[in-house]
């Protein structure tokens, strides 16, 4: 890590900073931080609103930073800075003498890694049914919101491998999307057969409004199981923007290596089969 390339973008970083929103508390630094030439440096700029989760020397006269906003922990806002000499705030592209990105792996080491397990973690104190044999080769949570196109595709794809006992999932129903998402997402909860409730969803959807065909459920203070499930759609929710996840669906699952791993997204055919290798037979 000598010779270094540098890509610079103000603009990613400018946008962590301002999210730094006037009137948080200012961040309570630890020893380290205050210790620090380039962490003093990026909280002057940042104003103190600023939280440095990590810092990670590159070389004599260059660290990497991990910072989000203090306004929030999401780790949608997290990303790496490097200063230079003590003195020079870099964000954006930083490669080595081979060309390789710098703030690629970091991102993965220090930010994606960090996600996948915490949120690997909690996935199993979320509300989730399960569809799919326990002998199936692979296993993975999925979050989806019954209201979302991209979910509504993944299920198609994921159906047959279900079907031939290739993968196990445990749906994570999450209600954002639409107004009625969450009433959709109480309607799976609620449902004597959640896997059955989930196929007329999908069966049901209408890909032109992008909405999915459950009735959703009204939220009943008196039923005391709906409002039950209103509680743990609102916590599953809560779990699924807590860890920054982008958008639905979202794929969390223990890689074969043993590592927790997330996919955001949609994935079809080949580049689907091939993230499904990579799971393990276990949650």
């Amino acid at each position: 890590m000598k010779k270094l390339k540098i890509s610079v973008s103000l603009v990613s970083l400018l946008g962590v900073l301002s999210l730094a929103v006037a009137g948080v508390a200012p961040q309570v630094l630890t020893t380290e931080v205050k210790a620090d030439p380039g962490a003093a440096l990026l909280m002057r700029v940042a104003h103190q609103q600023l939280t440095i989760e990590e810092i990670v020397p590159v070389s004599k006269t260059l660290t990497a930073y991990v910072v989000a906003p203090s306004s929030t922990a999401a780790s949608s806002q997290k990303m790496i800075v490097f200063v230079a000499d003590d003195q020079y705030i870099i964000a954006g592209n930083v490669l080595n003498a081979e060309g390789k990105s710098l703030t690629s792996e970091l991102t993965t080491e220090y930010i994606t890694r960090a996600t996948a397990k915490m949120a690997y973690r909690e996935a199993s104190s979320t509300t989730w049914f399960v569809e799919g044999s326990d002998a199936a080769p692979h296993k993975t949570y999925i979050v989806i919101d019954p209201n979302c196109i991209f979910c509504h595709m993944i299920y198609q794809e994921i159906e047959p491998m279900i079907a031939a006992k290739q993968l196990q999932v445990r749906w994570i129903p999450v209600g954002f999307l639409k107004p009625d998402s969450m009433g959709k997402a109480v309607a799976l909860l609620t449902a004597k057969d959640p896997v059955q409730a989930l196929r007329q969803d999908e069966a049901s959807f209408n890909t032109q409004t992008e909405e999915g065909g459950l009735t959703p459920v009204a939220d009943d203070a008196k039923n005391p199981a709906v409002a039950e499930a209103y509680v743990k759609a609102g916590l599953n929710t809560q779990f699924f923007s807590k860890n920054g996840f982008q958008g639905t669906p979202t794929l969390l699952y223990m890689g074969a290596n043993g590592e927790p791993n997330f996919y955001p997204g949609y994935a079809k055919g080949p580049q689907l089969q091939a993230l499904v290798n990579t799971m393990a037979h276990k949650f």
